[in-house]
């Protein structure tokens, strides 16, 4: 059961702003504390979602109060992420320190809800090859325009597979870091 919290606000007898706020559980001893909050300005509504994932300090109860703590630079096995529906911020190269830099939007877990923002650390690359239509990725933005991938954490090669197009990157290291926010706008 994923616990969720609703807070209304009447101005005039008019709702003004609505909160919702719910945890669920993410990755390796980390849940998700995601707060939505629904503004009606001037008649438009506008949604802003904020997720992080935090690591819980002690025993979960109930009736007990929980310690949260965010966690910066969370660092993420690459095996156990699934970049199915992931979308790509960025792509940054950097030939002079032979590393590739690739910031996504993705789910930590099947369970989780919404995107957290995550960079692909790529170092000691040897080759890369990037192939994707700007079309296809602005288009399947809001869907997820990573179809899936194939980590190699050993080293090698590993395999972005786009909507339309492929990230091949050949490297000796691989790290995925989480900052641990993600924030999505929709009106």
């Amino acid at each position: 059961m994923i616990p969720k919290y609703a807070i209304r606000v009447h101005r005039n007898g008019r709702k003004v702003a609505a909160v919702r706020i719910s945890i669920d559980a993410q990755c390796d001893g980390c849940v998700g504390l995601s707060i939505a909050c629904r503004l009606d300005r001037d008649h438009r509504q506008q949604t802003v979602r904020h997720t992080r994932p935090y690591r819980v300090h002690g025993a979960l109860a109930v009736g007990r109060k929980l310690n949260f703590s965010h966690q910066a630079n969370h660092v993420i096995d690459p095996k156990t992420l699934e970049l199915h529906d992931s979308q790509v911020i960025s792509v940054e190269v950097k030939p002079t320190t032979r590393q590739v830099v690739i910031e996504i939007y993705a789910y930590l877990s099947e369970a989780s809800k919404n995107r957290v923002e995550l960079k692909l650390l790529f170092d000691d690359v040897n080759h890369f090859t990037q192939c994707m239509s700007f079309e296809h990725m602005e288009r399947n933005f809001w869907a997820g325009n990573i179809n899936y991938w194939v980590p190699s954490t050993d080293g090698g090669y590993t395999y972005i597979y786009l909507v339309n197009g492929l990230l091949a990157i050949e490297h000796k290291k691989l790290v995925v870091m989480s900052d641990g926010s993600s924030s999505t706008i929709q009106s």
